[in-house]
């Protein structure tokens, strides 16, 4: 019985280690407090300034990882206006994409089936295994729209599955008793 005690307490010191280990402030710039008088010196990110006493992204911009990134679909008038995120362009007076590369969470990662230019150009779910060799889903996924998803109609059709057999098992057990 003390060695379930003893388990326990160890299971409770782990977790706290890990929500303090986790908490730990930003030492970026984004939330870092200012004025008008400290913009300049506090508020240092490109395309950040002092919001409402807090560094924050300007408009049409969001953080990400202590960065201003451009959002994708903003106006623009010219290709330096969506230099953030990389591989993003002014396409008909907006940021998306470049040809050969998708929107997934606000960056433009390569699209499945398109050739990397490095190890990490792929999206989420998606790997290189050499430059110059076509970005590939990792097992499980299917490319769908240059995106590497779950495919919907297999886990139906596990599901079914599933259900089949448990229905065959339950009527051969019926029929043993």
């Amino acid at each position: 019985m003390e060695s379930v005690y003893l388990c326990m307490l160890l299971c409770v010191i782990c977790a706290v280690v890990n929500l303090n280990t986790g908490a730990a402030a930003s030492s970026g710039v984004i939330d870092k407090p200012c004025n008008d008088t400290t913009e300049s010196t506090v508020c240092t990110l490109k395309n950040s300034k002092c919001i409402s006493k807090k560094c924050g992204c300007k408009s049409g911009y969001k953080n990400k990882d202590d960065t201003c990134l451009k959002i994708l679909g903003t106006s623009c008038s010219t290709t330096s206006d969506c230099n953030d995120p990389p591989n993003a362009d002014c396409l008909k007076s907006k940021c998306s994409c470049k040809a050969t590369y998708v929107e997934e969470n606000g960056v433009c990662p390569k699209a499945a089936g398109q050739n990397c230019s490095t190890i990490t150009d792929c999206g989420l779910n998606a790997s290189c295994d050499k430059v110059g060799s076509p970005c590939k889903c990792k097992d499980g996924f299917v490319a769908s729209s240059g995106l590497c998803a779950k495919p919907s109609s297999a886990v139906s059709s596990k599901i079914a599955l599933s259900t089949v057999c448990i229905l065959m098992m339950l009527n051969v057990i019926y029929k043993l008793l």
